[in-house]
């Protein structure tokens, strides 16, 4: 039977329906968001099965030797790793490709990544451990990057006048800014500040897909609250 409550170490491997595509996700990883935000914009079928990723199944890590999410499989056929996952399923399902053909653009959406990587991912999860206004700082100049982008690139997404793989890579991790400046004024991106990027976000939360993964804001407050207590996060909004 399906469920969404996470597998542990201990637990015994879910048979697997052959034929099916199957994504192992934890239900708060933005970097899992990214593979499933993908499959449902395709309309891909697939299933997905959570890990608790503090206490792995140990047949999960036979199949993703790095412990981490997303990774798919399908039969015999098993890819795992974030970029490399979403790059194969864009490339092997079925319909419109999300990434560019022309080869400058293409290395201009990884290059993009790249700083995006580095100059906020890494920030904002200092700003989530630490809460230093140092960490706040970085965070917040960080998104100058995306800002200086949009403004450059001229269009409604990223990726042009409709979303590409190059938004839904960099959305999971702005949807946890979004939620965090909910809760902390400081870290809002503001419209007087950041027009370009205030309008992406209303853009791309209005993607069907996006829309469907999102966190609500119920259990972005209980994961909040959640972390901080330093208790586990897997299972939350799923109590009965």
């Amino acid at each position: 039977m399906p469920t969404e409550i996470a597998f542990r170490k201990g637990s015994e491997f879910p048979a697997l329906e052959p034929g099916k595509l199957r994504v192992y996700s934890m239900r708060f990883c933005p970097y899992a968001q990214r593979a499933r935000i993908l499959l449902i914009h395709r309309n891909i079928e697939f299933e997905t099965i959570n890990i608790n990723l503090k206490e792995k199944p140990e047949w999960f890590l036979e199949l993703a030797p790095l412990g981490t999410v997303p990774a798919i499989q399908k039969d015999d056929i098993t890819i795992y790793d974030s970029p490399i996952v979403c790059q194969y399923l864009d490339e092997t399902c079925p319909g419109e490709k999300l990434t560019p053909t022309d080869p400058l653009q293409k290395a201009k959406d990884a290059m993009l990544l790249e700083r995006y990587s580095k100059k906020i991912v890494t920030p904002f999860y200092k700003m989530a451990s630490t809460q230093s206004p140092e960490a706040l700082q970085e965070l917040m100049t960080g998104l100058n990057v995306l800002e200086d982008e949009l403004k450059l690139r001229g269009q409604k997404f990223f990726g042009g006048e409709k979303p590409m793989l190059i938004d839904f890579m960099i959305w999971p991790h702005m949807e946890r800014v979004v939620g965090m400046g909910q809760i902390n004024d400081k870290v809002a991106i503001k419209p007087d500040r950041f027009p370009f990027l205030s309008a992406w976000i209303e853009n791309i939360t209005s993607v069907p897909a996006v829309k469907e993964t999102i966190c609500s804001e119920e259990n972005f407050i209980k994961l909040v609250v959640a972390r901080k207590e330093g208790k586990e996060i897997y299972d939350i909004g799923l109590e009965e």
